[in-house]
């Protein structure tokens, strides 16, 4: 499945490799096409990383800083305590930058509510932004079906499968050096 069927998302921007430093491996270079507010705006989302316009990744998320937040720890996943995932994609980003791939993000956003929420001691009304997860099981529901329920190559949590055993032990190193 590629780029042609995300009919919500928008181009976020592309990855690169850094070669001027060690703790942050891949730097983010966002689209001059999309607006700051959109890139910072802290709405529930789904995205998409892609290999030339391979969709590979589905992910979602709620977290802090908008999609720029979101992508970040993608970018120095080959240092701290990354997750398996977060060390993993970062690992075969980099992989496919040095095969001269292209790497791209790809997101859609849930628009906030404005609804009553109970507080300590009445109702406030507020802007509520929803959580991702029904968003992005959509998207992968969709996937699924248009792919013959194949997961992208790099949704290994959401297919049931362990991350691959060289992402495993690399990990382990990495951990271990600290």
């Amino acid at each position: 499945m590629n780029t042609n069927n995300l009919k919500n998302s928008v181009r976020i921007g592309h990855f690169s490799r850094n070669l001027s430093a060690a703790k942050k491996n891949l730097n983010f270079v966002k689209d001059s096409n999309l607006p700051k507010k959109d890139y910072k705006k802290n709405e529930a989302r789904v995205y998409f990383i892609c290999v030339n316009d391979t969709i590979v990744k589905i992910g979602g998320s709620n977290a802090k800083g908008g999609i720029g937040g979101t992508i970040a720890p993608y970018c120095s996943g080959n240092g701290g305590r990354p997750s398996d995932r977060t060390y993993g994609v970062n690992y075969y980003i980099e992989q496919e930058l040095r095969k001269g791939s292209d790497v791209e993000i790809y997101a859609q956003w849930m628009p906030s509510a404005r609804c009553s929420v109970p507080s300590l001691t009445g109702i406030e009304y507020l802007s509520v932004s929803y959580s991702y997860k029904r968003m992005e099981e959509a998207c992968v529901e969709e996937y699924l079906n248009i792919n013959g329920n194949k997961h992208p190559a790099w949704n290994f949590q959401e297919a049931g499968m362990p991350w691959p055993e060289e992402i495993q032990e690399g990990r382990r190193k990495l951990l271990e050096s600290k």
